[in-house]
């Protein structure tokens, strides 16, 4: 069955699809009816809309819900200078080390890091490195974080395809996140250099920048760790790379849950002390 997915989807004019869904999404939805339908839409994708910033009511669209914010406190930082932690709300979908350039994307699939990055410099930094490949779902909490303090030393936005990332599509389609279009922010960190990578997936053609590009061209933007970097629309995947001896994973596994600021790792390549 997955097969057949697959092959179906290679031949469905999915930008169009998701331009569909762009504009479905901001079609507003009247005051007196959003509670109502809010919470109908919650309860169907499972949203947990109690950590919502504002009202229901307040959310003109499907779209401002999808990309809601959180009361203040929802999602705390892990207190540890060295921590790394999560830049999502996700579920984890493949992580390890980047032996031989390459990256796994399920059992049995593997794709270059340098197809994923577009950087050849940056790439060949990165292997025997970590990496951790974060899924999220219409669910989750869409908005995308830094998992470091560092610097955004460029953005590169790679055109591609809108193929869907939900599991079978991982597990079916080889080079999957190398063929959709993605958006690759570089860091500059205590510990070397990173990259936090946007996937894009069908419904989901839009990846907004929470960062001053012009800032990042002139020299680079200065981000807190947990300061926001980017959001999603309904849901797609967030791939983290670090270079080699940079950061150790810890105690993660496919499958597992984690939430935005939860620690998933930790600095290894740095004096921890000096980077605070």
């Amino acid at each position: 069955m997955d097969r057949l997915l697959v092959n179906m989807l290679r031949v469905m004019p999915l930008r169009s699809y998701t331009r569909l869904i762009y504009l479905a999404a901001r079609i507003p939805v009247p005051r007196g009816a959003r509670r109502a339908v809010y919470s109908w839409l919650g309860a169907r994708f499972g949203m947990d809309l109690r950590e919502a910033e504002l009202a229901l009511s307040d959310y003109p669209c499907f779209q401002d819900l999808f990309v809601r914010r959180l009361q203040a406190g929802r999602r705390p930082q892990d207190p540890s200078p060295e921590a790394v932690t999560s830049p999502v709300d996700a579920k984890i979908s493949e992580m390890g080390t980047i032996h031989s350039g390459c990256l796994i994307q399920a059992k049995g699939i593997q794709y270059p890091v340098e197809e994923l990055l577009k950087d050849q410099a940056l790439a060949a930094r990165m292997d025997g490195g970590t990496f951790a490949t974060l899924y999220l779902r219409p669910r989750d909490y869409h908005r995308i974080h830094s998992p470091l303090d560092a610097t955004v030393c460029e953005i590169r936005h790679v055109p591609g395809t809108l193929f869907p990332v939900q599991p079978y599509m991982v597990r079916g389609l080889a080079g999957l996140f190398t063929r959709n279009e993605r958006v690759v922010l570089e860091l500059d960190t205590a510990a070397g250099k990173a990259a936090l990578v946007c996937v894009a997936a069908s419904g989901v053609g839009n990846i907004s920048l929470a960062l001053d590009r012009e800032q990042v061209k002139a020299g680079g933007q200065k981000v807190d760790r947990g300061q926001e970097v980017a959001a999603f629309n309904l849901g797609s995947t967030v791939i983290l790379v670090f270079a080699a001896g940079a950061v150790s994973l810890e105690g993660l596994s496919p499958g597992q849950e984690i939430r935005v600021g939860q620690r998933i790792g930790a600095l290894t390549g740095a004096d921890v002390a000096s980077s605070n």
